[in-house]
């Protein structure tokens, strides 16, 4: 047993709280109502995928899958996980997969008769408005608003594929072979979905947990209110919760009822209650004798029933972390700092958290060259690049406030309760010591294997070359990373930022221009379904520093113009406005912008007649809740937005724009002349 418990890759003692949410738990109930409505669902119960329309009920359990992937052990097959429950190893492979599914799992695909089937684009023609990529909210919008009887089958069956066998995030590319696999229906089931959505789960469930750890420590490290760590399982992930009810006995009774031996095994199953944290270590401890779980067991309780107490305990460990902290200071102010290749030294300012990396290669150029080579290489980089605006702090201490926005306002009180508002400076003079440690770490001199995590996605030395290099075009992730900072600078300084205002990304206005077409057909329009995914834009979100728009007046966003041009829009909600900001008027023509804003125009009062709240506001005109008036569009002239003389930089311009407009500060100022300082 020991042996075993040694090969854990999370040990006993380093477990850690979860929220864990399981892609696909809702696609069931939509299908079948669709279906319902459209007289399918007998049909379905008849078709392949009859045993997703026949599987009893059964209640997700993050708790339960959080809990199986802490006890992962390393497994000699790399296409299977195993677990250490009880005194056992119990594995969940391919065959497990299969016996859970019953799906098509052959090895062997004709690739040429599939290849010829994917000739056909009348579905996408049709409903998805002849799109080369289509994503998994646009899908969903198609279906959910067909009205086309044996369409509203086919896309139904492609819905089911895409959001519960391989489920994926509503923004994620769909695989458009399938829009055509479907028109033959034989040839459609007989494909390898279970192999397909296999390779989908597997690595979504084999998790580097340590990772997740290392996560959830930070978020404890920074003080925030969920400690607790949060991801997300794709694929048809909860057949791990089939597999561990039929692995596991214990979790019969309480939590899941047999309903006897049937196939596929997804048949045998039911559960009205998932296990907490405390039923999972109860269920999967090693033997009662086992002093360690009785500890954990213990100690659990007493942190639940004493966290008023822990919490006065967690700031004197505070206090005393910072006094060892200072002391440590000290003691490396009297070091030397040592000659190893990527040491930052003292006068370094480093990022916070900083970590170097391991076992990563350090990006290197396309082509070899020799370490001299290399060398004049990374000077003529340094030459060319400008480097700006990256924020850097020193390391950032236990129980001391962030200090990563300090450049951008300034504040004096620690809780960031601002007595006397500043006025916020999007030309802030860079620090040169920052500067100077930026560049050398963009260079190599500083390790920089390890990418710098920012909110929006890891970033590594790529990532800043190609923001600094004049003119270049930012692509989706850069407007979203630098809106997510204002975000929250707008949210963390509400006596700097008056103004009620949100800020929706990139994916916003690509998933409503993704529903235009499905909405173009729908005749009820007042009735058109709108999916989580973007009603949720529109609600108070305090994780991701977002207001509800029942609270503010107005909403700005960024839009891609036929792919190459970035443009500001403001949603003016009292006015019944859509503002254009648009920095390069040469480009395109007043009804070129308008057909860009079109769908927004017609969609958008709709939208709102389903966010809760919105309707009930008195300064919205909606006239009526059957047929609400259009949103008017005003690109405003060259005279009151400046315009750049030069191409590539538009995306800066809509960061630059937006950071101007909600400070007040004159978009005089946003000039060709500032755009290398503000990358």
């Amino acid at each position: 047993m020991s042996n075993q418990m040694s090969k854990l890759l999370v040990p006993f003692g380093e477990y850690f709280p979860r929220r864990v949410t399981i892609k696909g738990t809702t696609v069931m109930s939509k299908i079948k109502e669709r279906f319902e409505k459209y007289d399918l669902l007998e049909r379905a119960k008849q078709c392949p995928f009859k045993q997703f329309f026949l599987a009893p009920l059964i209640q997700a359990s993050g708790v339960l899958i959080h809990q199986l992937l802490l006890r992962n052990v390393k497994s000699q097959n790399p296409v299977e996980l195993q677990f250490f429950i009880g005194d056992s190893n119990l594995r969940f492979g391919l065959g497990e997969f299969a016996l859970i599914t019953a799906l098509n799992f052959a090895k062997d695909l004709d690739v040429v008769k599939y290849k010829s089937m994917s000739s056909s684009m009348r579905l996408r023609e049709t409903y998805l408005n002849n799109a080369t990529n289509v994503r998994s909210g646009e899908l969903e919008a198609a279906f959910l608003n067909c009205e086309e009887k044996e369409d509203v089958w086919k896309l139904g069956l492609c819905y089911l594929v895409d959001e519960l066998l391989m489920a994926q995030e509503s923004s994620t590319k769909i695989m458009m072979d399938m829009l055509s696999f479907v028109e033959n229906e034989e040839d459609f089931f007989n494909y390898l979905w279970g192999r397909r959505s296999y390779e989908r789960t597997f690595p979504s469930l084999n998790k580097d947990m340590m990772h997740q750890r290392e996560n959830y420590l930070q978020k404890m490290k920074k003080n925030k209110k969920a400690k607790e760590a949060k991801y997300t399982v794709y694929g048809f992930s909860i057949a791990l919760q089939y597999w561990a009810y039929e692995a596991i006995p214990k979790l019969i009774g309480a939590f899941s009822e047999n309903l006897g031996i049937k196939f596929p095994r997804i048949l045998s199953w039911t559960s009205n209650k998932t296990p907490s944290m405390m039923d999972c270590i109860d269920v999967f401890k090693i033997k009662k004798s086992h002093k360690f779980y009785l500890q954990l067991k213990t100690d659990i309780a007493e942190l639940k029933a004493n966290q008023t107490e822990l919490k006065a305990n967690q700031v004197i460990l505070n206090d005393k972390l910072d006094r060892l902290l200072k002391m440590m200071e000290k003691i490396k102010a009297h070091r030397q700092p040592t000659k190893t290749e990527f040491e930052a030294t003292q006068s370094d300012v480093l990022p916070e958290g900083y970590q170097p990396g391991e076992d990563v290669v350090i990006s290197t150029p396309t082509k070899e060259h020799t370490p001299e080579e290399q060398q004049t290489l990374r000077v003529k980089e340094l030459q060319v690049a400008k480097v700006t605006t990256v924020k850097f702090g020193r390391k950032k201490r236990v129980g001391q406030r962030s200090k990563r926005l300090i450049d951008y306002t300034d504040p004096s009180d620690k809780k960031f309760k601002i007595n006397d508002p500043c006025k916020p400076n999007p030309f802030w003079k860079i620090d040169a010591k920052q500067l100077d440690t930026f560049r050398r770490w963009l260079a190599g001199l500083i390790d920089n294997r390890k990418p710098i995590q920012l909110p929006t996605g890891d970033a590594s030395t790529g990532f800043f070359f190609h923001l600094q290099t004049p003119w270049k075009w930012l692509a989706d992730e850069y407007i979203d990373a630098a809106f997510r900072l204002i975000r929250e600078c707008f949210w963390l300084f509400p006596k700097i930022y008056r103004k009620k205002v949100a800020l929706a990304d990139t994916v916003y206005i690509v998933c409503m221009n993704g529903r235009w077409d499905a909405f173009q057909r729908t005749s009820n329009k007042a009735k058109f379904l709108w999916d989580d995914q973007l009603t949720d834009y529109a609600k108070r979100d305090v994780d991701h520093f977002q207001h509800s728009w029942v609270e503010i007046d107005k909403v700005y966003y960024s839009l891609n113009i036929s792919s190459n041009h970035w443009v500001l829009v403001q949603i003016d909600l009292p006015a019944h406005m859509l503002m254009v900001y648009d920095s390069d008027q040469i480009l395109y023509d007043d009804a070129r912008v308008e057909q860009a804003m079109r769908p927004m125009m017609k969609m958008l009062p709709y939208f709102l007649l389903n966010v809760e709240g919105v309707i009930d506001c008195d300064d919205l005109d909606l006239t009526t809740t059957m047929k609400p008036r259009d949103f008017d569009v005003r690109r405003l002239p060259p005279n009151v937005v400046p315009q750049t003389a030069k191409s590539g930089d538009c995306g800066v311009f809509v960061v630059k724009y937006l950071e101007c407009l909600l400070a007040d500060i004159p978009l005089s100022n946003v000039i060709d002349d500032v755009m290398q300082h503000s990358r």
